[in-house]
């Protein structure tokens, strides 16, 4: 079975978490922070991005959302529903690139379009 990896980034104090558990009954996320403690959202509170199973040059693995660069071009993952897989979209001129394709050309995370 597939595991999914998700993490939050809360608007407010734009921290990264990883996300314990979802209710989407209720729609709550709850995350823990500071080793035990516990905190829960709204899922319309904070956003939710989830790991696209790759990883960059430095071994970081990309999440969507995340900024990959090469020094030069700058894109933003995301995921297309269209094309079903994710994409890199530049952040200078929107031009579109396979999330395989800037993997294979070596970019790295060097953010996130949330933080």
């Amino acid at each position: 079975m597939r595991e999914y990896k998700l993490k939050a980034i809360d608007d407010f104090d734009k921290k990264l978490y990883e996300v314990t558990s979802i209710d989407f009954r209720r729609k709550k996320l709850s995350i823990h922070f500071r080793g035990n403690l516990e905190n829960s959202y709204d899922l319309d509170e904070i956003h939710v991005i989830q790991s696209t199973e790759l990883l960059d040059i430095d071994d970081n693995e990309i999440y969507e959302s995340d900024l990959l660069s090469d020094g030069i071009n700058t894109y933003c993952i995301s995921y297309d529903k269209k094309k079903g897989s994710y994409i890199g979209i530049n952040i200078k001129n929107s031009a579109r690139r396979s999330l395989h394709f800037l993997v294979k050309k070596k970019y790295k995370v060097i953010g996130n379009y949330y933080m």
